[in-house]
């Protein structure tokens, strides 16, 4: 495969679409800040209620917690990422797991730089500390593995 056939592969979304590359996914999600969820099996509404992302991991052994205004998400817990655009302009982002979905609306509407100046150099600072914890992570199961 040539490098124009390969550039051509690689997914362009706007507004709506489907997500499903995990890097991808925890990209997004770390950008949303505070969101009001609801968390829906099939089409009931089991709960809603609003909080701040503070953790956004892939591993196959963290839950999904939402708590006391906190959610602390793991992306390997869902098939894909749908991103939907209603007529009203809010756009929400169902994380999907079969019948059941996660939808969080961002209720930070301005861009990080109109909201904070320095506000880049602190996520800058957040996303070192998560992969420092990645990686620490990631040298207790290899450490297990030699058991």
């Amino acid at each position: 495969m040539d490098v124009k056939e390969f550039k051509n592969q690689i997914p362009f979304i706007i507004e709506n679409g489907i997500v499903c590359n995990i890097k991808d996914i925890q990209k997004i999600l770390r950008d949303l800040g505070q969101v009001h969820y609801f968390d829906y099996i099939g089409t009931t509404l089991r709960t809603d209620g609003e909080g701040y992302i503070l953790s956004v991991v892939a591993n196959n052994y963290s839950a999904n917690i939402i708590a006391n205004k906190r959610l602390y998400l793991n992306v390997n817990g869902f098939e894909y990422l749908q991103i939907v655009t209603s007529a009203d302009g809010t756009v929400s982002f169902d994380l999907v797991d079969g019948d059941h979905v996660l939808r969080l609306i961002s209720l930070n509407t301005n861009l990080p730089d109109e909201c904070q100046p320095g506000l880049n150099s602190a996520m800058e600072l957040y996303e070192e500390e998560l992969k420092e914890e990645e990686e620490e992570e990631l040298g207790w199961l290899e450490d297990d593995e030699d058991l």
